[in-house]
């Protein structure tokens, strides 16, 4: 119980916001939301790089101990890089308030206890990292930042250098690992679930009989007969000098909508008219909601049944998701539940 007060009031404590560098670790494990915080200081460097912020009054103390979490240190550097990341992940360049920057303090630090927890829990189960896999990550950064100059380039500008980067990538790796242990690999949608949410949804993959056509739209007086007389004029000009395509219509007063589906449901009329043509034919005048319309049928699709096996995947992707999502959470309260979070510099008090 102490321990769980202790986290508790650690996680609503006042933190002053700062920088970095992808908290990859805790990508899909939900820890933060996102601000920035009146105590910081930004700098942009250009719309190339990425934003810097440091915590006034400790810039260059990055490596000083803020926290620890069951004895492991909390440095400076991973608390302003942990706001960087929410930061720029959920508020981009909007303006944050003070009621934000509260909130990113608080997800900021929530963040890295549970990343240390997460990572301490995959140590204890002997869950560990392939150094290939971890080099084959680097040179994929390397190669999509330009080569290893720009690479190296990129790490200085999050306030980072090979060393660390490679420590986060291991951390990533050992939560995503104890994650698949602990969650994933406990997720099992039964068939009998998997058929009823099948029948329920069958409805909404049915993809409804529907023409493809060209709608030639003219901005003409529906009353005037010559009007009638010059959407028959611009039919043959589209049929005998235009090679038939409508696209290439180019006349005042007519607007093209060229590849539009329409349903018995979504514009009935064009579809009625429009479904009584042979493909690559084109209509009689046509009045339509007091505008006169010329169409063109492209193409007829038939009403097309889901296929069981692709709707059923999609179901059974979408099933384990919101389970995960639930198992995630009550994962990171026992997590959370065990922590010994300890405050060590006043920044954090």
């Amino acid at each position: 119980m102490k321990r769980q007060l202790l986290v508790t009031a650690l996680l609503t404590a006042g933190i002053i916001c700062g920088t970095t560098h992808s908290g990859m670790a805790f990508k899909g494990m939900g820890g933060g939301s996102g601000e920035t915080s009146p105590g910081l200081d930004s700098a942009p460097k250009s719309d190339a790089e990425p934003l810097s912020f440091v915590i006034k009054g400790h810039e260059g103390n990055r490596q000083i101990v803020v926290a620890k979490v069951n004895g492991s240190p909390v440095t400076m550097g991973q608390l302003e890089d942990s706001i960087r990341e929410i930061v720029m992940t959920k508020y981009g360049k909007s303006e944050i308030t003070a009621d934000i920057a509260r909130k990113i303090r608080k997800s900021a630090l929530e963040k890295l206890v549970l990343e240390e927890l997460a990572c301490q829990r995959a140590v204890a189960l002997g869950i560990s990292v392939n150094p290939a896999l971890i080099k084959q990550s680097i040179d994929a950064k390397r190669e999509a930042t330009g080569g290893n100059e720009k690479f190296l380039k990129y790490l200085t500008l999050q306030n980072s250098n090979l060393q660390n980067f490679e420590k986060q990538l291991e951390r990533f790796f050992l939560i995503k690992r104890l994650i698949h242990k602990e969650i994933d690999s406990k997720i099992n949608i039964s068939e009998e679930i998997l058929d009823k949410a099948y029948e329920a949804n069958k409805a909404q993959h049915v993809e409804p009989e529907r023409v493809k056509i060209s709608d030639i739209i003219f901005f003409l007086d529906p009353e005037d007969p010559a009007s009638k007389q010059k959407v028959l004029d611009t039919r043959a000009k589209i049929i005998d000098e235009l090679s038939g395509n409508p696209a290439d219509l180019q006349a005042e007063g007519v607007v093209v909508m060229s590849g539009m589906y329409v349903t018995a449901e979504h514009k009935p009329e064009l579809y009625q008219h429009s479904r009584e043509l042979k493909p690559g034919t084109f209509s009689d005048p046509l009045l339509i909601d007091g505008t006169l319309h010329l169409t063109k049928l492209e193409s007829y699709q038939p009403r097309k049944e889901p296929q069981k096996e692709k709707v059923k995947a999609y179901i059974t992707s979408q099933l384990k998701a919101a389970e995960k999502s639930q198992r995630l959470t009550l994962w990171r309260e026992e997590l959370l539940k065990d922590g010994k979070v300890e405050i060590v510099n006043n920044i954090l008090k």
